[in-house]
């Protein structure tokens, strides 16, 4: 059987910092920038922002791996405080060759390629196509303007609206935390309709019944992609006709896609 790269979220990290060991010279604020992949190098805010992802990334591959009951969870986690100090001082602009000597040594990243090995053996996730994400933010941008303009409760409207920029960001986002940081704003996203689903369940008995149903289709399509990428089971789009009995449900739905 063919062997696999994992796409997994450690994987990806991986990645960015084997290419930040790749870079020389200067400081972090000119090299980071670079192993990022971010579009704009003189971006600070960008950058720190991309700092603060990979500690928030680094967080929740622990949290994975924790939840493997066979896994050493120590010998894996080893050097992740180490990583998350490096990240933290690179937020200074320090000398980037200093900053690599301390903070990225090969062995201290390498406990990343274990946790990614790990996690692809318990958490199946394929690569999902850029046109896919490029489509998810078309729809999410064509869902944020109809809603924008709708007369919505205004309180609902503000919740989609939330909903949506955070399903936009986590497909930002992709390139670091991958597939499941979608599945948890899809997760969010659901929620917040259950939560809402007196004023959800008025709205599609109204004339914004549109609106609501753009909402659901697009996070129908979400739903989709992530099952495929995660070789999951569809959790949203089985019910998508059926919204009383959807937004009843709701709780355990939310349960279950954070957790497949």
């Amino acid at each position: 059987m063919e062997s696999r790269k994992p796409t997994n979220a450690a994987a990806r990290l991986h990645q960015i910092l084997a290419t930040a060991q790749s870079l020389n010279s200067a400081g972090t604020y000119q090299q980071l920038p670079i192993a990022f992949g971010l579009r704009d190098k003189a971006d600070t805010v960008a950058l720190l922002r991309a700092l603060v992802q990979a500690a928030e990334t680094l967080d929740e591959i622990g949290t994975l791996v924790k939840k493997i009951p066979a896994a050493n969870h120590e010998l894996f986690l080893r050097g992740f405080d180490r990583l998350k100090a490096g990240l933290a001082a690179a937020a200074s602009n320090t000398d980037f060759n200093q900053w690599k000597t301390n903070y990225l040594r090969p062995e201290q990243i390498q406990t990343l390629e274990y946790c990614a090995d790990l996690l692809s053996r318990h958490y199946l996730e394929d690569e999902i196509a850029p046109a896919d994400l490029q489509k998810i933010l078309e729809h999410v941008a064509e869902v944020y303007e109809s809603v924008m303009a709708s007369g919505l409760d205004a309180e609902l409207k503000a919740v989609i609206l939330e909903s949506l920029e955070r399903i936009r960001q986590s497909v930002h986002d992709y390139r670091m935390k991958g597939v499941y940081g979608l599945k948890e704003a899809l997760a969010s996203a659901t929620g917040e309709l259950v939560l809402h689903r007196e004023e959800v369940t008025q709205a599609a008995n109204s004339d914004q019944k549109p609106e609501v149903d753009r909402v659901f289709h697009l996070l129908e399509y979400l739903d989709k992609i992530t099952a495929i990428a995660t070789r999951g089971k569809e959790m949203f789009a089985p019910l998508l006709p059926y919204y009383p009995y959807l937004l009843a449900k709701g709780v355990e739905i939310v349960d279950k896609l954070k957790h497949v």
